[in-house]
């Protein structure tokens, strides 16, 4: 996402009616709003980018956590499991959604902590992202026994 885009108030309006109104919590209305601007990007329908080639881009949902406290192990893999069944939505749709990538949670921490890798270009932030998400968010146990079943 662009550094000052900011969401539309009636999009605000619909996330904290939806918070307000169902139990869902601040996690299911981040990933509302990803879902929202991933369809919004691939429909090429951003008015604060019109010369995007929305053909042309990666679209990875990032959700960065500023409090280390809310981020629990497995969080992502669900998270990206729900965000998945969204994005079948979209396919459904009639929407190309090959260049999505998983939806992945950042802590504010780990981009501060490597922010010189970063800058420096010793790590590309994006092969990260890539090697993440294929090693751990679509890692399956499907098929895999443990030492203890054998």
């Amino acid at each position: 996402m662009h550094k000052h885009h900011r969401y539309p108030r009636i999009i605000i309006q619909q996330a904290v009616y939806l918070k307000l109104r169902f139990t869902l919590s601040y996690r299911d209305v981040e990933e509302f709003m990803a879902i929202r601007s991933v369809r919004h990007i691939l429909k090429g329908q951003l008015a604060f980018d019109t010369r995007l080639k929305h053909k042309n881009i990666a679209i990875h949902p990032i959700l960065v956590l500023h409090y280390r406290m809310f981020n629990a192990g497995g969080l992502n893999k669900v998270l990206n499991l729900w965000f998945q069944d969204e994005l079948k939505k979209l396919k459904d749709e009639g929407l190309d959604i090959s260049k999505v990538r998983p939806f992945t949670i950042i802590d504010i921490d780990t981009l501060i902590f490597h922010k010189d890798i970063f800058s420096s270009r010793k790590l590309n932030l994006e092969d990260c992202l890539l090697e993440y998400q294929n090693d751990y968010l679509n890692f399956s146990i499907t098929g895999k026994r443990y030492n203890s079943e054998e």
